[in-house]
């Protein structure tokens, strides 16, 4: 019986040391110049990177290239609802698809090499940032007119949001968004050049500004993803209408903040704790 009782105090100190959080880390990789980056999506099938521009270019203003090095594979011209005005604010995953927004209220889905799938479709306004949702296979969206942060299906029905605004602290002007599996948090970038890190049910866990880390005039952040295998961050500053603000994309390892799952040394501590009922009982 002491035997068990000791196991029993020895496991759950080991449990409780173990199931200590871990916090939001970033640690400056690399970065290179690309002309008004907004949105960012890494492609996990071929570990490339996906990069909407802010600008109106018959030529092409979504590429997809090299993460590392920001060489350019491949680029198409995304179709405009208004022909002069650029449709490419966000972009993300809609199944094996990509979905653009242009941050009014037009979405387009294209395939990777550009051909328009469907007609344009309304949505919510002003969503300057999409994700895809991996733990519900919808998507996420960073809202920054309604200052909201959005859950949804694949056809944009929102099943639950929360309001930036109402965070602790708060923050306004959500443009970039990427959901982070393995924590189940959700990143957003916003124009005071901040990343926060969000629980699904709207609790503000960490802030990070990136002057801490960057040198130099930041453009704005407008795009953010993860590479959740690598644990490799990505964001996108746009330096147009800025001060000498840098256009260019920005490679971070990354750690998020890591919360163990409630209950589980509960779940221990009780069955051990009924083992060595157990085997009291069981004593001539």
């Amino acid at each position: 019986m002491k035997r068990i009782l000791g196991a029993l105090a020895a496991c759950g100190l080991t449990c409780l040391a173990a199931g200590t959080a871990s916090a939001l880390e970033l640690t400056f990789l690399n970065s290179y110049g690309f002309e008004n980056p907004h949105g960012l999506e890494f492609d996990p099938t071929d570990n490339s990177l996906w990069v909407s521009t802010n600008i109106a270019d018959t030529s092409g203003n979504v590429f997809n290239v090299d993460p590392a090095t920001g060489v350019v594979n491949s680029s198409f011209a995304a179709p405009q609802p208004i022909p002069s005005d650029p449709f490419t604010a966000g972009i993300g995953f809609r199944g094996a698809n990509l979905l653009l927004t242009d941050d009014e209220s037009n979405f387009l889905e294209v395939s990777k090499a550009g051909a328009q799938i469907g007609a344009f479709f309304s949505g919510p306004d002003d969503v300057e940032g999409l994700a895809p949702d991996s733990r519900t296979g919808g998507l996420i969206l960073a809202n920054s007119g309604l200052e909201t942060i959005s859950f949804t299906d694949l056809d944009l029905n929102v099943s639950s949001m929360f309001n930036t605004e109402l965070l602790d602290p708060a923050f306004t002007d959500p443009r970039g968004v990427t959901y982070d599996p393995l924590t189940r948090n959700v990143l957003v970038v916003d124009d005071n050049n901040r990343l926060y890190e969000v629980s699904r049910n709207g609790v503000l866990l960490m802030q990070l500004p990136f002057a801490s880390i960057l040198t130099g005039v930041l453009g704005i952040a407008e795009g953010v993803t993860l590479d959740p295998v690598s644990s490799i961050l990505y964001v996108a500053f746009d330096g147009t209408g800025t001060d000498g603000g840098l256009s260019q994309i920005v490679r971070f390892n990354y750690a998020g903040t890591l919360i163990p799952e409630p209950g589980t040394l509960a779940v221990m501590v009780a069955g051990l704790a009924g083992l060595a009922l157990l085997r009291r009982r069981r004593r001539p």
